[in-house]
């Protein structure tokens, strides 16, 4: 009696997990951010490895639990030419919010570094149809596009990248590192 029920639960077991793994989008390859995983061509390769270098995040916690997620790309560093012939600073944003109550109207943003401090020129929700090249983090994510005019070279290297949630909280994230000359995402 003891074997038959011991089999009976491996066997619901297994067929549970087989549902759950079927059922799961955790395994389509454009959730994976490694680029040797996809078989694109040296270019694109090249594109998403400087696209992941220039990605960083952010997470707001309420009582230990994550309420914002916050995720950045700086697009001047995956392909100059995101900047337009201005040289304007343009930011890919995704943000998660657990609860789904922040809206465009709640962010107010802000590009800052030692020198001074901008507002954004224009921000614009994103569809997943309006990503071009780019692909969301993750595609449940509200997605904006922020643009601010050019900081100027001077202490371009030490940008801080700024988001007030109206009753929520704040978040920022660095983009101010040493930038080596590299020919390997070339």
């Amino acid at each position: 009696m003891g074997i038959l029920r011991f089999f009976k639960c491996a066997v619901v077991g297994i067929c549970m997990s087989a549902w759950i793994m079927g059922c799961s989008d955790f395994y389509r390859k454009d959730f994976i951010h490694i680029t040797s995983a996809h078989q694109d061509s040296k270019e694109k390769q090249a594109f998403k490895e400087r696209e992941i270098q220039a990605m960083r995040k952010s997470q707001i916690l309420v009582d230990n639990h994550t309420r914002i997620v916050m995720i950045v790309r700086y697009m001047n560093e995956v392909d100059d030419t995101f900047g337009g012939s201005d040289n304007k600073e343009v930011f890919f944003v995704e943000i998660y919010d657990k609860l789904g109550q922040v809206g465009l109207k709640d962010l107010q943003f802000s590009l800052k570094n030692m020198y001074k401090s901008i507002e954004p020129s224009d921000v614009s929700k994103l569809s997943v149809a309006d990503m071009e090249v780019l692909k969301p983090d993750v595609v449940y994510n509200d997605m904006y596009k922020v643009v601010f005019e050019s900081i100027g070279a001077r202490g371009k290297d030490m940008l801080r990248f700024n988001v007030e949630i109206v009753d929520v909280g704040s978040m920022s994230v660095d983009f101010s590192y040493a930038k080596a000359k590299s020919n390997l995402t070339k």
